[in-house]
């Protein structure tokens, strides 16, 4: 009869304790530089999408959490609102700057897990720049895009109809803001 120390069972038990031990201990000593690269890339987004504007975070009255920019003497620049849709792949999660005059003013994705080489490309600047300027509700369209649309990426509608609708949502917590 083997001696139960020695059992594989008990083996991989203490590997796996010692494992999440060394894990959980890894957490603790990175969680605050985590939250502090997490915030710092979040203000330097802020920036490419609503330029020239020092940010306040703020929580609309639904729970969600939006910066309003300023410019340097206080006087309002816009606003900066983070939204996660559902896409092809998974959740996207879109930042939208909008100007005080209602006008989106940039747009980047900041996390998708969408097809590569198709819906991948709606992180790419040619598609979200077309954003820029808009205001009211947009739509994604396979032909040549009119007033209040953008061309979908060929391919990777259900991507494009997912930011597009990111910036609708954008558009419309702006409108609930900025009264």
């Amino acid at each position: 009869m083997k001696p139960i120390l020695k059992s594989p069972a008990v083996i991989l038990t203490a590997i796996a304790l010692g494992v999440a031990l060394l894990l959980s201990l890894t957490n603790a000593i990175t969680a605050d530089s985590i939250e502090e690269n997490k915030r710092i890339k979040a203000d330097k987004l802020r920036a490419e999408v609503l330029p020239a504007a020092v940010f306040i975070v703020q929580t609309s009255p639904d729970g969600i959490e939006y910066a309003a920019g300023t410019d340097g003497q206080g006087n309002p620049a816009g606003y900066v609102f983070t939204i996660s849709v559902p896409g092809y792949g998974g959740p996207i999660e879109v930042m939208v700057g909008i100007g005080t005059r209602g006008l989106v003013t940039g747009v980047t994705v900041l996390e998708m897990t969408e097809t590569p080489g198709l819906g991948m490309k709606a992180g790419d600047r040619a598609f979200l720049d077309g954003f820029t300027g808009a205001s009211g509700s947009l739509s994604a369209v396979k032909h040549k895009p009119g007033e209040r649309e953008i061309e979908a990426i060929t391919g990777a509608t259900v991507t494009s109809n997912a930011v597009t609708d990111a910036v609708n949502q954008a558009i419309e917590l702006y409108k609930e803001v900025a009264r």
